[in-house]
């Protein structure tokens, strides 16, 4: 189109998944497409169509985005001040209950939308594994939990986190509450499995 600034590849990517993110957060999933986003970001279709082929490809590039950043998140924080269990799971709730609130009820819609493409079912369940194995792997350098339980108590922190950031983000709880709360969560989970 005329007038539009020539991006690189990445930086074009990172421009179309911001739009595509703030059009879900105005009008939803259900008006997203391909198409819909080439006009909002002022590109043609066929650059939406190389960067993500399908409207299904699209939805997974604006979860793994949202992925990335909360993980980019927890690791940094961790990496600058995890010392002790109670830290590192302060951490852990922060760094998911902001990425929540920053996206507001955008990210759970988006993993809805994901849930009814068949060819993404195997994604979804293939990322609460990586985040249960990344909570597992935040928590072991502060706690030796028994491998036996680790699955099981990581899977139940998540839920407990999901749940808790929901409340944040429709305004039910203050972010304060919910980071609080999950953090005491998993420190008592987490203590109580290392204690056995």
């Amino acid at each position: 189109m005329a007038g539009t600034r020539r991006l690189a590849k990445g930086e074009r990517r990172q421009q179309l998944l911001a739009t595509a993110f703030d059009m879900v957060r105005r009008d939803g999933t259900d008006t997203l497409t391909l198409a819909t986003l080439a006009e909002q970001a002022g590109v043609t279709k066929p650059i939406t169509y190389e960067h993500f082929g399908t409207r299904a490809g699209l939805l997974l590039a604006l979860y793994r985005d949202y992925e990335e950043r909360q993980n980019a998140a927890m690791h940094a924080a961790i990496a600058a001040s995890g010392r002790t269990l109670t830290e590192v799971a302060e951490i852990v709730a922060t760094a998911y209950v902001d990425c929540a609130l920053t996206s507001g009820p955008a990210s759970e819609e988006i993993a809805a939308t994901l849930c009814a493409y068949e060819e993404t079912k195997d994604f979804l369940q293939a990322s609460r594994r990586a985040c249960i194995a990344g909570y597992a792997g935040a928590f072991s350098a502060v706690a030796a939990v028994p491998p036996e339980r680790s699955e099981a108590l990581f899977s139940g922190i998540l839920g407990a986190t999901e749940a808790l950031a929901r409340s944040a983000t429709s305004g039910q709880i203050t972010r304060e509450t919910a980071i609080t709360t999950i953090a005491q969560i998993a420190v008592g989970a987490v203590k109580e499995a290392t204690s056995r």
